[in-house]
């Protein structure tokens, strides 16, 4: 199976797929915390304990 005109620019087709699949991945991941928490994910202030 060849991927259609790698050799104008398929390379940098390739890697955007990756990036744009790596952000869908967080996004995924992100939305079952939130599902499963029920709440949304907080951070700490500056100089605030656990």
């Amino acid at each position: 199976l060849t991927l259609p005109l790698m050799s104008y620019g398929g390379s940098a087709i390739l890697m955007n797929l990756v990036a744009l699949a790596v952000v869908l991945r967080v996004d995924y991941e992100n939305k079952l915390l939130m599902r499963g928490s029920g709440k949304l994910p907080t951070t700490r202030k500056r100089g605030e304990r656990a």
